[in-house]
């Protein structure tokens, strides 16, 4: 073979191997993207359900844009309707995730974490579990945040350790 024929064959060969790799970037670039819009379509359809007090709904959706990968604000919209939704064992999971993927955000985990505790008190002995769970997360979340309202409130199932560790210093 000649070397200008040896040339263009094995430009030929390195043409092929190019347009391969670009066929196979758009593929993953495309792959990547879907995930990601069906995150913010689960997402947005969550904002919707949560808008209209479908609360259950709401959950289903962030539960699923938060599988995608969980990002902060995720976080906290799962915090606000499992709460709203009653479900406080989840609603603790969520707002202790929140101060943990972004610790700028602790206030508001604490707040989130401070209405769940509210609301276990209110039903009782039903939900001293979920005042302990709150009240322990809480502690992690705002270590110098008053929590002895809690720790004093009737029925409130917390060990006398606890109820002296959550009064304030």
């Amino acid at each position: 073979m000649k070397p200008v024929a040896i040339r263009l064959a094995a430009a030929g060969r390195t043409a092929a191997v190019a347009a391969s790799v670009l066929a196979a970037s758009v593929l993953a670039a495309s792959v990547l993207a879907g995930c990601t819009l069906a995150a913010a379509d689960h997402e947005r359809l969550g904002d919707t359900a949560y808008g209209d007090e479908r609360y259950a709904d709401a959950v289903a959706e962030y539960s699923a844009a938060e599988a995608s990968g969980g990002r902060p604000r995720l976080w906290a919209k799962l915090g606000a309707a499992t709460l709203h939704n009653r479900n406080f064992g989840d609603a603790v999971e969520a707002y202790a995730a929140l101060a943990t993927a972004d610790p700028s955000r602790g206030t508001e985990a604490a707040v989130g974490l401070e209405r769940v505790a509210q609301l276990a008190v209110r039903g009782g002995r039903a939900e001293v579990s979920y005042l302990a769970a709150s009240v322990r997360a809480l502690r992690t979340v705002a270590p110098g945040r008053p929590l002895g309202r809690f720790a004093l409130a009737p029925m409130t199932g917390l060990s006398a350790s606890e109820a002296i560790g959550a009064l304030p210093p």
